[in-house]
Order: C-alpha cells, then sequence, then structure tokens
C-alpha cells in the first residue's frame, strides 16, 4: 500500500507540473508561433495528434488511446506484482504521471501540446520528458543489483551483555546448588530418625555423635 500511495503523489505533481505549463504556453504563444531561446532551441506552440515526440501522428485517435491505455496498464501491472523493488516506484510514478497528462491533452483539446522545440528533434513537452526519464529509472530498477533485505534481528542475535551473561551463569548454577543442597537435607533426616526418642539402636549401629541434637530440639546424650 505505501508503494502505491508514493506512485500516486508522483505521478500527481508530474501530471500538475505538465498542466501548468502547458496553460502557461497556450496563454503566451499562439499556435504556430515560435519564441528563440538559445542555440537553436526554440518555444513554440505544437498541436500534436500522435503519442511522445510525434510518434503515430497519423494513426487515429482510437490507435493512439489504446498504445497509451495498454503501455500505462503493462506497467502497473508489473508494478502490482513487485511493489517493494527499490527506485521502481519512482520510474512507474514518472511514466504514469507523463502519460496522463498527455492523455488529459488529447481527451480536452484532441491533441497534446507541444512546445520545447530542440534542433534536428520533434517537439515535445515535460510529460515527453517526464515519461522518457521513467523508462530510464524503470530500466535502472530492472537491471542494477538489489540490495539484500536486512533480516529482522531476534533476541538471540543480539549481543550479550555483562549482566545478562551473569544471569546466565546463575541460572545454570542454580541445579548444582540445589544438588549440594540436598545432600546435607537427606543427612539430616538419617539423623532426626536414629534420634527419635525412645528408639533403640539396633545391631553395628552406632550411637549419634554428642553435641547434635534430636528431632525435638534436646543435646544427644
Amino acid at each position: 500500500m505505501r508503494g502505491w500511495l508514493r506512485v500516486l503523489a508522483v505521478a500527481g505533481v508530474v501530471v500538475a507540473v505538465d498542466q501548468v505549463s502547458k496553460a502557461a504556453i497556450v496563454a503566451r504563444l499562439a499556435p504556430g508561433e515560435r519564441v528563440d531561446l538559445v542555440a537553436g532551441f526554440d518555444l513554440s506552440r505544437v498541436a500534436n495528434s500522435g503519442v511522445a515526440f510525434g510518434l503515430l501522428e497519423d494513426a487515429g485517435d482510437a490507435l493512439v488511446l489504446a498504445v497509451t491505455l495498454g503501455a500505462l496498464a503493462l506497467v502497473l501491472g508489473w508494478f502490482a506484482t513487485d511493489p517493494a523493488r527499490p527506485r521502481l516506484w519512482i520510474g512507474v510514478g514518472l511514466l504514469a504521471g507523463g502519460a496522463l497528462g498527455n492523455l488529459a491533452d488529447r481527451v480536452r483539446d484532441g491533441a497534446v501540446t507541444d512546445f520545447l522545440d530542440p534542433p534536428l528533434w520533434p517537439a515535445f513537452n515535460l510529460a515527453d520528458s517526464f515519461i522518457v526519464l521513467g523508462v530510464l529509472v524503470l530500466l535502472a530498477a530492472l537491471l542494477l543489483p538489489q540490495r539484500s533485505r536486512p533480516r529482522p534481528r531476534s533476541i538471540t542475535d543480539a549481543p550479550v551483555s555483562r549482566s545478562r551473561r551473569g544471569c546466565r551463569r546463575a541460572a545454570r548454577a542454580l541445579p548444582r546448588r540445589a544438588a549440594r543442597d540436598r545432600v546435607p537435607q537427606r543427612g539430616r533426616a538419617a539423623d532426626q530418625l536414629r534420634l527419635r526418642p525412645g528408639r533403640r539402636l539396633s545391631s553395628g549401629e552406632e550411637p549419634p555423635p554428642r553435641g547434635r541434637r534430636d528431632a525435638r530440639g534436646r543435646r544427644a546424650r
């Protein structure tokens, strides 16, 4: 979803810039009027009935619309298969915005307004420039190697601090301590059994050492 929002944002900016530039040319230049800029580069108001850079100019409107919508559908379908690919959303947004900008001219005026006229090249507009730039970005996204996505780190991958090491050592030492504590308890239980009052010693059984207390807390004699 985030990738689609980025595509819409880029396409919206491209359409806005394209339409504002064409409106400025239409407001200042008459059809066919030319203004010299520098090094043979002119500003001229040209009506283009084809696609970008005057291609398919003699084709009918139905064919031009079919080619435009078909190319746009292919690009969007490719993006839908891998929206997380790096830089892909930039190229798709530029290309889609340029195509929609020229499509708006064709629906509104029946032709696309071109105004950038370099020497030895057909006139074009900003939408055409964005389309070419979008194609280059798409090629870069397709051909350049992708960065390996970092694997989310788990708790076991985190560096172990000294305090955590101490906790682990204490946890490992607990069973050993419990085992050591059980031995004296067993010995005390045997002594208490032997020190019960009125109990006679069996043959071969030694009396408990002096100084120990019996089960009632009295010193053994």
